[in-house]
């Protein structure tokens, strides 16, 4: 590869600074601005203690070739200064100190886990904003609609029901607030999803519990629990409740539980 091998004149006192080579320091001033210079006009990445030890052959061929007007000088020099760059080269490429070694493994577990921690924010992101059947999210808006049609809450906490959630203390109650939730899997290994929330009408404030199995549509009324308590009197409205039937079928045979879960489709157990 050809390249310029146009010489920059760099102070002596200078070089201890210059890309961080202390091996500089102890050559003569004649060899460390000679490494210097072609280190700082090479396109190699080349650390700069590779060219420290420039035989004083080469020196002297490369110091003629700055001064004398030469031709055939000039050529030699230019033939030399480029040998000396891609000798050295080639050694920076094999060698790497142990402060490159630690630098390099630094970055490489840095920018892995900046990857991994942006995949984790990225499909939490894609959860909550396109949620599944079984996600809090869910379970909450269907709560709230069936809560929302039935006459006896609408006669306890009033018209126009708005529902929210607790912060992560349990002290701060608001819409922008968490869901409070709890996964599970049954004996069947059938998840489970149970939340709990708070409404707020007219009349009064209220507490809702529900919980829904992965086996069970919430758009048909089908849940193993939907309770609205009132926060002022205590009195509890239950408009779903299959805890006992679906503890019953825990452990039967898959046509039992079948069976079951037919009888189970629109149970509302007022």
């Amino acid at each position: 590869k050809t390249m310029s091998m146009r010489f920059f004149k760099v102070t002596f006192a200078a070089l201890p600074k210059a890309n961080g080579i202390a091996s500089i320091q102890r050559q003569t001033r004649s060899q460390s601005y000679i490494a210097m210079g072609l280190c700082t006009r090479s396109q190699y990445k080349i650390r700069p203690n590779s060219l420290a030890q420039i035989s004083p052959h080469r020196l002297h061929v490369i110091r003629r070739w700055k001064t004398s007007g030469s031709k055939e000088e000039k050529v030699a020099g230019q033939r030399i200064a480029q040998e000396t760059i891609e000798e050295a080269a080639a050694e920076s490429t094999e060698v790497m100190t142990t402060r490159e070694k630690i630098h390099t493994g630094f970055s490489l577990t840095f920018w892995v886990g900046l990857l991994g921690f942006g995949g984790v924010c990225f499909l939490y992101t894609v959860r909550e904003l396109w949620p599944s059947q079984m996600s809090t999210n869910s379970v909450f808006d269907h709560a709230l609609n069936q809560i929302r049609k039935d006459p006896r809450v609408l006669n306890m906490i009033g018209d126009n029901i708005v529902g929210y959630g607790v912060d992560h203390g349990g002290k701060r109650e608001g819409r922008r607030n968490f869901i409070m939730n709890r996964e599970s899997k049954d004996a069947d290994g059938v998840k489970r999803n149970t939340i709990k929330f708070n409404i707020e009408g007219p009349y009064s404030k209220g507490v809702v519990f529900a919980e829904v199995s992965e086996n069970m549509n919430m758009k048909n009324g089908e849940w193993v629990y939907l309770i609205v308590q009132d926060k002022r009197t205590g009195a509890v409205v239950t408009l779903v409740d299959n805890r006992g039937a679906l503890n019953a079928a825990v452990g039967k045979t898959p046509e039992e539980r079948a069976a079951m879960a037919k009888l189970l489709k629109g149970t509302t157990n007022y």
